[in-house]
C-alpha cells in the first residue's frame, strides 16, 4: 500500500527511469566510487589512538541502559516487596517511553541507531558502531551544528564560526581536517571513504571537494537544503530539500543525474535511511517515505524514533510501544454514590475522573445528563461494593498471597492501575502472565484478561 499518491516533475530533456536508475544509482553503491587517495595526504590525527575517552558505547546499549534506569521493569509489581508491599498506585500503560538522554545539549545529530550529541562545553558524545565515543571542538565553546548520517565513518561539526566546518574520522577518534566556505555552513556531508566532501553554504551554494579544502562551487540550490549523503559506493550525491525536491549528481563530475519533487511538501526535515528517504511534514506528524532506487513512495516505513531538544535536554521517544511501569504519589481510593430515582452509578475514579454506570446493566454511561446523587456508597479498599441488592466490582485479584493481594483496575486510555491489599480470605493465586480488563462492573460478569507480551523474564 503506497502512502500518498505519486505526482512527479522532470526536468527538460530528462525521463523517469526506475529500472535504469536502479541500475546506474545503485550500481555505484559499489562500483563507481572514487579511488581511495593516498593516506599520506591526509592531516595527522590531532587526538590520540588510545580513546581518550573510554569505551565506546552502541546506540541500542544507550537505550537500554537509559530504559533501565528511568522505568522499573513491570515484573517487579508482581513481586510483593518484604511485608508489607508497596501500597500506593502503581500504572502498567502501553505507550513509546520517552527517555532523558543528555543534559546540556547544545546540537545533535540522530537516527535509528545512532546519536552524536554536541554540548555547551565543546565535546560532541558519539553512540554508534564506531569505536569512538567522544571527539571534541578545537575551542572550548558550544557545538552549534553536528552533519552526520550514522553509516559514515566521518563526522562534521562547527563552533561559533558557522562558516568553519571541522571533520573528524570516527575509526582514529580523530580531527582530520577544518574546512572553511565564504558563507555559514548549512549541510554537510563527507563521503563513507572520505573522497569526497559537499557542502551548502547559506546562500545555498553547493560546493565539492576534498578533506585538504579544495572545493569548487557547483550551483545555487533553489530551496533550503535538509538533508545531503553519499550513497555508501560514492558514486551519487543525494540533497533534499524543504520543497520536497530530490536532486541527485553523478560523483566526481556532478552532473546532474535526475531531479523528482515528493508530493506533501513543503517538508521541516528529512534522513537518508538506506535507499529511503524519510520527510516530515510542516506539521511535524505525517511522514512520507520515498524508495529511491525505485523512484516511487515506499511501501513501508522503517520505525523510527523521535529525538527532542528543549532547554539544553535531549529527548528521544522510543519507536516501539512497551509496558512501561509508573508510580504514583497517591493511595487507591474510589468514591461511588447512587442516582435511585434513575438507577445510575457515579464512580470517582482512580484517576481523578467521574464515570457513570447503569446499575441494572453494569455498562458504563457515556451521557448521564443530571446526576442527583441520593446515597453515598462504602468502598472496600480493592473497589468492591454493593448496592439494591447487587454486588459490583471496580478491580479484580491478579496475585494473591497469603496476607496480601495485588489488584488491577482497567481505566481506557491510561493503563492498569495497580495497588497491594490485605487478603481477605481470598484463595492464593500467582502471576499467570494476564491482566483484567474489566468493563462491565456487575461482579458476576468476568473481565476479559489480556496477555502481557512476554521477552524472556521480563513483560515489555
Amino acid at each position: 500500500m503506497q502512502l500518498f499518491t505519486i505526482k512527479i516533475k522532470k526536468t527538460s530533456g530528462l525521463s523517469w527511469f526506475p529500472a535504469i536508475f536502479m541500475f546506474m544509482a545503485w550500481a555505484m553503491i559499489t562500483g563507481c566510487s572514487s579511488k581511495i587517495p593516498d593516506p599520506g595526504l591526509r592531516p595527522e590525527p590531532i587526538l590520540t589512538h588510545e580513546k581518550p575517552f573510554g569505551p565506546a558505547m552502541s546506540f541500542e546499549e544507550l537505550m537500554e541502559q537509559n530504559m533501565s534506569r528511568q522505568y522499573s521493569s513491570p515484573v517487579t509489581i508482581f513481586e510483593p516487596d518484604a511485608p508489607p508491599p508497596h501500597h500506593g498506585l502503581m500504572v502498567i500503560n502501553r505507550e513509546n517511553p520517552v527517555l532523558t538522554l543528555a543534559r546540556g545539549v547544545s546540537s545533535f545529530a540522530g537516527g535509528p541507531d545512532f546519536l552524536a550529541a554536541g554540548f555547551h562545553d565543546g565535546n560532541i558524545s558519539i553512540w554508534s558502531h564506531f569505536p569512538c565515543p567522544m571527539v571534541t571542538l578545537p575551542q572550548k565553546e558550544p557545538v552549534k551544528t553536528i552533519w552526520w548520517d550514522g553509516q559514515s565513518p566521518y563526522i562534521c561539526a562547527s563552533g561559533s564560526n558557522a562558516s568553519l566546518a571541522h571533520i573528524y574520522d570516527l575509526g582514529r577518534c580523530a580531527r582530520i581536517a577544518d574546512i572553511a566556505v565564504e558563507g555559514a555552513v548549512e549541510k554537510m556531508t563527507v563521503s563513507p571513504r572520505g573522497n569526497h566532501v559537499a557542502i551548502v553554504d547559506q546562500g545555498g551554494r553547493l560546493w565539492t571537494g576534498n578533506l585538504n579544502g579544495e572545493l569548487t562551487q557547483r550551483e545555487t540550490l533553489r530551496f533550503a537544503p535538509l538533508q545531503a549523503s553519499f550513497t555508501p559506493g560514492e558514486g551519487v550525491l543525494m540533497i533534499s530539500d524543504s520543497a520536497g525536491w530530490l536532486i541527485l549528481w553523478k560523483v566526481p563530475d556532478y552532473k546532474i543525474m535526475e531531479h523528482v519533487q515528493i508530493p506533501d511538501g513543503p517538508f521541516s526535515e528529512a534522513v537518508f535511511d538506506g535507499p529511503t528517504l524519510l520527510l516530515k511534514n510542516l506539521d511535524q506528524v505525517h511522514v512520507s517515505a520515498w524508495d529511491i532506487p525505485a523512484g516511487r513512495a515506499a511501501e513501508t516505513r522503517p520505525d523510527r524514533g523521535e529525538f527532542s531538544l528543549e532547554n539544553g535536554v535531549l529527548y528521544y521517544v522510543m519507536p516501539e510501544e512497551k509496558n512501561v511501569k509508573k508510580m504514583l504519589m497517591t493511595k487507591p481510593e474510589f468514591i461511588v454514590s447512587a442516582d435511585s430515582e434513575r438507577m445510575i452509578l457515579l464512580v470517582l475514579d482512580l484517576d481523578g475522573q467521574k464515570r457513570y454506570y447503569n446499575a441494572r446493566t453494569g455498562d458504563e454511561k457515556k451521557e448521564a445528563g443530571e446526576f442527583m446523587e441520593t446515597q453515598v456508597i462504602e468502598v472496600s479498599a480493592h473497589g468492591v461494593f454493593s448496592w439494591a441488592g447487587t454486588f459490583y466490582a471496580l478491580a479484580d485479584p491478579v496475585v494473591v498471597t497469603d496476607n496480601w493481594a495485588l489488584w488491577s483496575r482497567f481505566i481506557p486510555g491510561q493503563g492498569h492501575h495497580l495497588w497491594w491489599s490485605a487478603n481477605t480470605g481470598l484463595e492464593q493465586k500467582n502471576f499467570s502472565g494476564e491482566l483484567p480488563h474489566r468493563i462491565n462492573i456487575r461482579e458476576e460478569i468476568p473481565p476479559d484478561w489480556i496477555m502481557l507480551k512476554q521477552k524472556g523474564n521480563q513483560y515489555e
